[in-house]
């Protein structure tokens, strides 16, 4: 970040310390703390953080597991990226280009909130910060907002690179989202390639199974990446049957596949979940949705209930939440009832948490360290 981005985060954030009732004084020892203090994060409050810390928790997993969104504002759209530049150039208070980097900028994913208030505000357009931070510049940000919503909204995200590696495939859960998994490999270090693959399950075509998903990530893949030191696969929920489903097919193209991780998805699913007033109170008991957004998820729990999982034959991990959600009850299976679609056995790693809990933190440090050691076991094995 620049001085005069760090000078105009230390102004707001000095008004808004004001504002909330700290006296100068106190304003005063926080940024001394934070400036001279050997420590990386501060938490300030007047009272009690755990009611703050909870609601802030359910606010930002609105806005990162909702889906993403876009919506044509007051904007012709031959304008849109002049428009949009303006407002960008606004909100950092510098010159800037359409290629400008959002992070080069000093941009955080605090600030992707705001500029998503400030869009919404000056344009119209409701997009989510994720996308902001997925996108990086106005160039790019304009395209997607302008993007045919007649074809699939998938890309190959990719999140390190490693020149003639394998390549780790990670497989959105199904609000299409990838946030977990940056969260997730920012703690793991292992000489692989690894992409996250993201859907805009709300303004994308719309797959009718998963196997017409497992297909066309298969077929993409294989012209996107490098899979000529082969591949190893994960998901996390939908992703794990949808990574499963993709053994085969990659297999038949004559691509290696060394590893299946599955990160607490289940092969069968209660006949619960057919049940729209039931699915929708568990969808609003995690994280406030638009109706789009739950009639999207409920296309593709449906589509999990219709899946009928084929037997393969690869390495698996399964990382298993050891807490229950409801919906999984009366479903209970030590493997999540994959022993019978896989030839292989299957490797149980239990994680704390839930279903989506195990991917936050403190759940995921845990879960990162097991995984960065079954890959690492894999990666070891492989160059033998």
């Amino acid at each position: 970040m620049n001085d005069d981005n760090k000078k105009k985060r230390f102004s707001h954030l000095n008004k808004a310390f004001l504002a909330h009732g700290l006296s100068n004084d106190e304003v005063v020892r926080v940024f001394e703390t934070v400036l001279f203090g050997q420590v990386r994060h501060v938490a300030i409050s007047k009272g009690s953080l755990k009611e703050k810390i909870d609601q802030r928790r359910k606010d930002l997993s609105a806005l990162f597991l909702s889906p993403i969104k876009k919506v044509a504002g007051s904007v012709e759209p031959a304008n849109l990226q002049a428009a949009m530049l303006k407002v960008w150039q606004d909100f950092f208070e510098v010159e800037l280009d359409v290629l400008s980097d959002f992070f080069g900028l000093g941009g955080d994913s605090i600030s992707a909130i705001e500029l998503a208030d400030s869009i919404k505000l000056k344009l119209g357009v409701d997009v989510s910060p994720y996308v902001i931070l997925e996108k990086k510049n106005v160039d790019s940000l304009v395209a997607f907002l302008g993007a045919s919503q007649a074809e699939y909204e998938v890309n190959f995200i990719p999140l390190q690179i490693y020149a003639n590696k394998s390549a780790l495939i990670c497989i959105h859960p199904g609000h299409g989202a990838i946030t977990q998994y940056r969260d997730l490999f920012s703690r793991i270090e292992v000489p692989l390639s690894i992409y996250a693959v993201e859907n805009d399950v709300l303004h994308g075509k719309p797959f009718k199974t998963i196997n017409e998903m497992a297909a066309f990530y298969a077929e993409q893949l294989t012209k996107e990446i490098d899979v000529s030191s082969g591949l190893l696969l994960a998901g996390w929920s939908l992703g794990g049957t949808v990574a499963h489903a993709m053994v085969n097919m990659l297999l038949k193209r004559g691509i290696t596949v060394t590893h299946l991780a599955l990160f607490d998805p289940w092969a069968l699913y209660t006949p619960r979940l057919k049940q729209r007033e039931f699915f929708n109170a568990l969808q609003k008991n995690m994280v406030e949705g638009s109706q789009d957004w739950l009639d999207a998820l409920w296309h593709y729990t449906q589509c999990l209930l219709a899946h009928k999982p084929a037997l393969v034959d690869v390495d698996t991990s399964l990382f298993k939440a050891k807490q229950l959600r409801e919906e999984y009850v009366d479903m209970q299976d030590g493997y999540n009832h994959w022993q019978a679609f896989l030839n292989n056995d299957i490797e149980v790693i239990d994680i704390e948490g839930d279903h989506q809990t195990m991917m936050q933190p403190p759940n995921i440090d845990y879960f990162a360290q097991e995984y960065q050691a079954v890959l690492r076991r894999v990666i070891q094995n492989s160059s033998k």
